[in-house]
């Protein structure tokens, strides 16, 4: 019962992983339009939050840094150094978002080792890899306790079938 259990468990969860994958890989591909949705409660359910909160995020962002470009145009009349900020932050927030695709798509392949570098000058992004990073640190923990749960039920069942053994050893003399 108890191995029956910890598969269907690893396999929801496995499912879950797989579809939140999917839609991570969406909007690291830059489907900002994407929701990251599901129906679980847990640290997995959690996890997709994480993801949509940041989705949202980067879209507010890149939505900012889009109307802060229009800004630098007609800035442009006025002033050439206006421009040259606004072109500064964009790429900044380009590069950073980029490097975050790139860590959150290695994650999403499978690599729950990748933590986001949140070093950065803007406090938004810096609290968007933060939050990252604390998801993959509950998602890391999640996993260890179902591979736990799971070692623990195989070592149940290799004493049952021993204890079997040694009864049918037992009978048969």
């Amino acid at each position: 019962g108890l191995l029956a259990l910890g598969s269907i468990s690893g396999t929801a969860t496995l499912e879950a992983v797989d579809q939140l994958e999917r839609q991570a890989t969406a909007v690291a591909d830059g489907d900002l339009d994407q929701k990251v949705t599901s129906q679980r409660k847990d640290e997995i359910g959690g996890l997709y939050d994480a993801i949509d909160e940041m989705r949202q995020s980067l879209a507010t962002q890149i939505s900012e840094v889009e109307q802060a470009r229009k800004e630098a145009k007609q800035a442009q009349q006025q002033a050439e150094t206006a421009e040259q900020d606004a072109t500064e932050m964009a790429n900044a927030y380009r590069a950073i978002a980029k490097d975050y695709a790139a860590t959150m798509q290695q994650a999403a392949d499978g690599d729950l080792t990748k933590r986001i570098d949140v070093s950065s000058e803007y406090e938004a992004m810096e609290t968007i890899g933060s939050e990252f990073n604390a998801m993959m640190r509950d998602l890391t923990d999640t996993l260890g306790l179902v591979n736990s749960f799971a070692t623990d039920i195989q070592q149940n069942v290799e004493n049952l079938n021993k204890d079997g053994e040694a009864i049918e050893a037992s009978v048969a003399e």
